[in-house]
């Protein structure tokens, strides 16, 4: 499998952590990074991705870098029939809505992602999680209250924390509110009063709990959050036909919910599409392409021609000395032999017949 990443903290984490869970399962790797925003960078990694002839593409990057590295992917063959990409949750708002695309501007884009999946956590709905935000954006007293303990309270001048749609139970609001109530719990948790950046680390990596989002838990080698206990969920990425604007809906839908604790164990809810529009996943490798090497039918056929001729020569011979054996010259150059002469070049020649037996093409 090839893996395109952005460089930056959560590109180069993410790609790691997915080499060696990779290599743990004897997978084998082709990786290839690029630098945000620089278009000659992005054309080498996806160049880097195409010599390996993989088919099979994972992309670490945002929503932002999209139009740019599948367009250099569609430069260099990288999409459409035969490929099939997965991106990471940095495309999470296709999990929720559609994304709208000039079928003109962005057909490659359209080309690209249409039979993609987008690999994310899988985030239910939390009631608790929702009413809590329910009563936070109806409580005006909490909400001067948690300004006011902000080191910069003048950011909030003007936003509406009633009239907020952030607190509803998404992907990240959920995620960004475990990782606050993490970070909270470590820092109570910790040796002093007042924590330096070691000992909040340290405290961090001890800190457990029924989080929003699932169990919270961290990996104390990558010191990353576990798995244990959570759920992924692959989304199908297909594309709409285009309207009467000109404009094509981007979805992704629900295809199927793995426990990486036991992946054999898959939760299929809807069919995965491919971007040829089939069932069937395609080879992770193109198609060995074998060079039998053959002689040209052309050159099959003048050899055999010439072995015809040599062949009807040599018999020509052997007829003539038979018929002139009794002529003194004849008799002096030995007719017997001349007779042997005549057949070994026939042998010589029929060797030609063999030698233009090929293997059939199927």
């Amino acid at each position: 499998i090839g893996v395109l990443f952005v460089q930056g903290a959560y590109g180069e984490q993410f790609a790691s952590d997915f080499r060696n869970a990779a290599n743990a399962r004897s997978m084998t790797v082709a990786s290839a990074s690029y630098y945000e925003s620089d278009l000659s960078s992005i054309d080498r990694a996806i160049e880097r991705i195409r010599k390996s002839q993989i088919r099979y593409i994972f992309g670490i990057f945002f929503q932002d870098n999209l139009s740019s590295v599948m367009k250099s992917a569609d430069r260099a063959g990288l999409v459409g029939n035969g490929y099939t990409w997965l991106f990471s949750e940095g495309l999470n708002r296709l999990a929720g809505s559609s994304l709208v695309f000039d079928k003109d501007d962005d057909k490659e884009v359209i080309k690209a992602v249409n039979g993609s999946g987008v690999l994310l956590l899988s985030v239910p709905p939390n009631d608790r999680f929702d009413k809590a935000m329910e009563d936070f954006r109806a409580d005006q007293e909490l909400q001067e209250y948690y300004i006011s303990r902000h080191t910069s309270p003048e950011l909030f001048g003007g936003f509406n924390l009633s009239e907020s749609d952030s607190f509803r139970s998404i992907y990240f609001a959920q995620l960004n509110y475990d990782a606050s109530i993490a970070l909270g719990l470590a820092a109570c948790e910790a040796e002093s009063q007042f924590p330096n950046g070691v000992e909040m680390f340290h405290s961090l990596l001890q800190t457990e709990f029924e989080g929003s989002s699932g169990p919270v838990q961290f990996n104390k080698e990558s010191a990353s959050r576990s798995h244990v206990g959570l759920q992924f969920k692959v989304m199908n990425i297909r594309a709409e036909k285009p309207n009467q604007d000109g404009q094509v809906f981007i979805s992704a839908q629900t295809s199927a919910i793995v426990d990486f604790l036991a992946p054999e164990v898959v939760q299929q809810v809807e069919p995965f599409f491919f971007a040829n529009g089939s069932l069937e996943p395609p080879s992770n490798l193109p198609d060995v392409v074998v060079d039998l090497n053959k002689i040209p039918d052309a050159v099959v056929a003048s050899g055999l021609a010439l072995c015809c001729f040599l062949m009807a020569v040599s018999l020509a011979w052997v007829w003539w000395v038979i018929r002139y054996r009794k002529k003194q010259t004849v008799r002096a150059a030995q007719p017997l032999f001349l007779v042997m002469l005549c057949m070994g070049t026939l042998i010589l020649a029929s060797a030609i017949i063999p030698m233009g037996f090929q293997e059939p093409m199927s």
